[in-house]
């Protein structure tokens, strides 16, 4: 719960610790080592964000179809 005072300065900087403080409890994908505010997948053990996860198995078509 945010508390409001007559200093808005003040309450912007305990905001801003509190979003801090929140996003350094987050978990952090095991390849890129960014904070994940969503979910996760779980690949062998290893966490991994949706960005990394398209990454680490996706095969394009051109590549299986090369000579």
């Amino acid at each position: 719960m945010m508390f409001i005072t007559d200093d808005p300065v003040r309450d912007s900087l305990r905001y801003q610790s509190d979003l801090d403080d929140w996003e350094a409890r987050l978990p952090k994908c095991d390849l890129c080592g960014e904070p994940v505010d969503t979910f996760l997948y779980d690949v062998e053990g290893n966490l991994l964000c949706q960005y990394c996860m398209v990454e680490a198995i996706r095969i394009s078509v051109d590549d299986l179809m090369e000579d």
